[in-house]
């Protein structure tokens, strides 16, 4: 008796908006570039009760911070798409 085997492969697209008021550029120290920046607290919104992801990512280096003379802590979005498209971002962390 052959035993069949049957394989699925399911491919999800997921799109992330930002809204333009949200973001602004700044240097980013570990880029060594300017690039856009991303609030904290609108990344700890999409986040959806992920902040101890986020702060591990921080912590970590994956997530680049910048807090200027303004006080406003920013992430780079960069080091966020990298990190989501390299597969370390958990599902659980960004649910919509």
């Amino acid at each position: 008796m052959v035993k069949k085997t049957t394989r699925f492969t399911i491919e999800t697209d997921r799109t992330l908006i930002v809204r333009r008021g949200s973001l602004g550029r700044a240097w980013c120290e570990a880029c060594a570039r300017e690039t856009e920046m991303v609030s904290l607290d609108v990344l700890e919104r999409l986040a959806g009760g992920g902040q101890r992801q986020i702060r591990q990512w921080i912590d970590d280096g994956d997530l680049h911070v910048s807090a200027p003379q303004s006080g406003l802590a920013r992430v780079c979005l960069c080091s966020l798409l990298r990190l989501l498209v390299t597969g370390m971002g958990t599902e659980a962390a960004f649910t919509p």
